[in-house]
């Protein structure tokens, strides 16, 4: 699991019913406050903020036993109360989301692994049709340096090894 790539990916979606008012800076800052707060949960959590008389419930969203997330539902309605219930929905869906998005990552690196499998077949058929050594060492360097993107690709056969034995 490539966790740069996954982090490259990370994105954040926001939904405002039509009838809401969009969130202001107060109310943003209530997301990330609420968030930072249930840092760490394994569970969904209320957090309040009586200066505004809203709440937001927080959920960690979780991927082979890490946290990489949260779902949040953010309410401005003084009259607001999370049921257990609600608690409930929230987390049996952060679990589904949760194995969705893994099954997503699998499917992708399923995907990157018969691309890499492709290259390297299409490179192996390309050598095996090689009728010289010369020939050989000219197919190795331009597929790879074609396949890997490379500006120069050197193919060196009979140098002194690093060492400085002669190679075999």
């Amino acid at each position: 699991w490539d966790k740069k790539k996954f982090a490259s990916v990370v994105s954040q979606y926001l939904y405002t019913q039509p009838t809401a008012s969009p969130l202001d800076n107060h109310g943003q800052q209530m997301l990330r406050s609420a968030q930072q707060k249930a840092a760490g949960k394994e569970h969904p959590v209320v957090v309040t903020d009586d200066e505004i008389g809203g709440s937001t419930i927080v959920a960690p969203v979780v991927m082979r036993d890490k946290a990489v997330g949260t779902l949040q539902l953010h309410s401005t309605n003084k009259e607001q109360a999370w049921t257990e219930d609600d608690l409930a929905v929230l987390e049996a869906i952060t679990e589904q989301f949760s194995q969705t998005a893994e099954n997503l990552r699998l499917f992708e690196e399923t995907q990157y692994r018969a691309h890499q499998e492709q290259t390297i077949r299409a490179i192996t058929d390309q050598m095996r049709g090689a009728t010289s050594i010369d020939e050989l060492v000219k197919i190795a360097a331009q597929e790879l340096g074609q396949h890997l993107s490379a500006g120069h690709t050197v193919v060196k056969l009979g140098a002194a090894a690093p060492s400085g034995n002669p190679t075999r």
